[in-house]
């Protein structure tokens, strides 16, 4: 918390941001598995949230 009232960026903050970016990817890899069209999209949407949401830690 110190960190981001610095200015600087924590170890935490980084992990969860690799973490982040890591649940997406898993989310896309999952969806060129499954045949289920509904499905895919699902995963898609959620791989894009978290996506998003990596970025906009990044930039704090």
């Amino acid at each position: 918390m110190a960190s981001r009232m610095a200015g600087g960026h924590g170890i935490a903050e980084g992990v969860s941001v690799e973490r982040l970016r890591d649940l997406a990817r898993r989310c896309r890899d999952l969806a060129e598995l499954t045949a289920v069209p509904e499905v895919v999209r699902e995963l898609e949407r959620i791989a894009r949230a978290l996506d998003d949401e990596a970025g906009l830690h990044e930039g704090e």
